[in-house]
């Protein structure tokens, strides 16, 4: 289950199986072609994915409204 997602990763809850952090995983929201990501945190069910290419603003806002998610936001420093 999706938990929160920006352009560069998620956070999911009833991760299935061992999640070893730096591994690579494929995933594949519904609708989406899978894509790869890494895990880079595992605490219990929950893991940090960080996506091996950011997906596009338009993509996480229908993927937030589509599970009811928030949308972390990323910034940028000058």
């Amino acid at each position: 289950m999706l938990l929160d997602i920006s352009c560069h990763g998620c956070r999911v809850t009833g991760f299935a199986g061992a999640a070893n952090v730096g591994a690579p995983i494929s995933v594949r929201p519904a609708g989406l072609p899978a894509m790869t990501a890494w895990v880079r945190w595992a605490v219990g069910s929950e893991v940090g994915l960080e996506f091996a290419r950011p997906l596009p603003a338009m993509v996480v806002d229908q993927l937030a409204a589509a599970h009811a998610v928030s949308v972390e936001f990323d910034t940028l420093a000058p």
